[in-house]
């Protein structure tokens, strides 16, 4: 993490941080858990692969998320700001993507959709 977004979400105004992934399963809120002083902006993340899981915790349309296999600019927005309502934070960062190849979704390169 920089040091820049460090120092601003540890300001006296303090802004508070979740995380709501889907292909990076759990590596960001590794990342961000393993920065000194993350306990003072980090409220937590939750990792959802499944898109019952995507609309029971997060609030993503099932109709949309349905329609492009969870993997869209719109999903990934709609991740983050159930995020934000799920952990009761100011900021959210959410992912949503391919890591790999996947021939019965028509994906020949890894590709990902991120929200803040």
């Amino acid at each position: 993490m920089p040091s820049e977004l460090k120092e601003l979400m540890l300001r006296p105004t303090r802004l508070t941080l979740g995380v709501a992934e889907s292909m990076t399963c759990g590596w960001i809120q590794a990342r961000i858990g393993a920065v000194p002083g993350s306990s003072e902006f980090f409220l937590g993340g939750l990792t959802a692969y499944e898109i019952d899981q995507k609309v029971r915790h997060l609030g993503v349309d099932r109709i949309l998320a349905t329609a492009v296999n969870a993997v869209s600019p719109d999903v990934a927005e709609q991740m983050a700001l159930g995020a934000c309502a799920f952990f009761k934070c100011d900021l959210s960062l959410a992912t949503t993507g391919y890591a790999e190849p996947s021939a019965g979704q028509g994906v020949r390169e890894p590709f990902a959709f991120w929200a803040l």
